[in-house]
């Protein structure tokens, strides 16, 4: 099977921003991950402090109203950031809102 990476319709386009914003959210919860465990993360590399900022003007604005009405949910003085998951759940419900309305 074959990708074919030309836009059918104008709203491919929007599709495919919103692809990269899921895998810039993704590819920043892995990286905190591996900062839990230690793992040395090359954060001055200029590729991933750019898909930090991507994911993080996305983030930042779910975590500020998450923590305004949740506080800092945590076990053992280690805080849980649920932030990316309803990040992705929104631009799952925006993406395929998308598809349902002008696809």
């Amino acid at each position: 099977m074959m990708l074919n990476w030309r836009l059918q319709q104008p709203t491919d386009l929007l599709i495919w921003m919103i692809n990269l914003l899921v895998l810039c959210i993704l590819f920043e919860v892995i990286l905190s991950w591996l900062r839990l465990f230690n793992v040395r993360v090359p954060l001055y590399n200029p590729i991933i402090r750019s898909i930090l900022r991507v994911s993080g003007a996305i983030l930042s604005p779910v975590r500020d109203v998450l923590w305004r009405f949740t506080g800092r949910m945590g076990f053992g003085g280690m805080s849980i950031d649920f932030s990316p998951i309803i990040a992705l759940v929104g631009l799952m419900f925006l993406s395929n809102l998308i598809v349902r309305i002008f696809g």
